[in-house]
């Protein structure tokens, strides 16, 4: 009877836990699923893997929930943060496993927290209020980006049915079949979406 109760207690709690998978920071995996699991999973219960002294060498945002954390090996994560350790190959994580890796969670999730950050920028960014040249091209003065600290000028020009963009009148050398694509590929390429540490 005690085993069937563990069994149904684990169900229902990875059952929570998945409900979670969208907008997962790790944490779960290091909560208590059972008194004899001790809630680690994965590489967390491999003791021939290193669980301290990683260091993050990036962070990207995927976009969507789409990789599987490679230290807790449970959870989907959209914001990926790149681990460096000495003696074990480089693992894609999320934010509270790399917190735990290289033992600051702080600065794990202030990483996360400037992604999301991004994220919310690129969703305002096509509402922005746009101004129009004399040459009737959409254009915007941008604040300064993380890269190098300077406002921007940008412009999205036109070519028949397709547009592009430059940046302080550098051409981005892609064209796009819609004026929405031209203006996310100049945020893009002014606030990129992998930020190296």
């Amino acid at each position: 009877m005690k085993n069937y109760r563990f069994v149904l207690a684990l169900l229902f709690t990875l059952g929570i836990t998945s409900a979670y998978a969208t907008d997962h920071d790790c944490d779960q995996c290091r909560g208590a699923i059972g008194a004899s699991i001790h809630g680690s999973t994965g590489k967390w219960l491999d003791q021939n893997v290193p669980h301290r002294n990683w260091q993050c060498y990036e962070v990207e945002d995927l976009g969507q929930p789409s990789q599987d954390c490679e230290m807790c090996e449970r959870e989907v994560v959209r914001y990926v943060h790149r681990m460096n350790h000495a003696n074990h190959p480089s693992l894609n994580v999320g934010c509270i496993c790399a917190g735990h890796m290289e033992g600051n969670l702080e600065a794990a999730k202030s990483r996360d927290k400037e992604l999301r950050s991004r994220t919310q920028r690129r969703a305002n960014w096509l509402a922005l209020k746009w101004k129009t040249s004399k040459n009737g091209n959409p254009y915007i003065k941008t604040r300064a980006n993380n890269l190098d600290n300077n406002p921007h000028h940008v412009v999205i020009t036109k070519s028949g049915q397709r547009y592009s963009a430059s940046i302080d009148k550098s051409y981005i050398n892609k064209w796009y079949n819609t004026l929405d694509e031209a203006r996310l590929a100049a945020f893009d390429q002014l606030w990129p979406s992998k930020l190296a540490q």
